[in-house]
């Protein structure tokens, strides 16, 4: 089972923010709205994490997302 995926509130991302390293965005294309957007920012005012610890983090998570899509979570 995949893990959890709840909607939060701005509050909350801000809470999340204080403490990031990088920030990845997923939205709508604003040029194109039928596309999906993706952004990755390092944020160079933080304590970097190596970019290889970041990819193996970002493979568990299109994992988890996999796996809720395969649940009928989309």
């Amino acid at each position: 089972m995949a893990s959890e995926i709840t909607p939060v509130d701005e509050s909350k991302v801000n809470d999340l923010l204080r403490y990031a390293s990088a920030v990845v965005t997923i939205g709508v294309d604003p040029d194109n709205p039928d596309r999906a957007k993706v952004d990755i920012v390092q944020l160079g005012h933080r304590r970097p994490i190596c970019l290889n610890v970041q990819a193996v983090m970002l493979i568990d998570l299109a994992q988890n997302l996999a796996e809720a899509h395969g649940e009928g979570r989309c």
